[in-house]
């Protein structure tokens, strides 16, 4: 169970996708934040976000690097 309240970036997102109930806060955003520093994405986000979200909005999150204020798949 995860309580996101602000940022979640990074592992903070990875961590909240892989959790079985995530709440977050009306103020939460998310984003991937690796690739911003050079990084590949880790923290096991690429398993999890593809099965929450889809491929397409997993892309668009570790690519663009866009912090968005929900994670709906639409």
């Amino acid at each position: 169970m995860a309580a996101v309240n602000g940022l979640a970036a990074g592992a903070g997102l990875s961590f909240a996708a892989c959790c079985d109930l995530a709440i977050a806060a009306d103020t939460a955003k998310f984003t991937s934040a690796y690739t911003k520093i050079g990084l590949t994405t880790d923290g096991s986000s690429t398993y999890f976000l593809t099965r929450l979200v889809g491929e397409r909005r997993t892309k668009e999150l570790n690519l663009t690097n866009r912090v968005r204020s929900t994670l709906s798949a639409h």
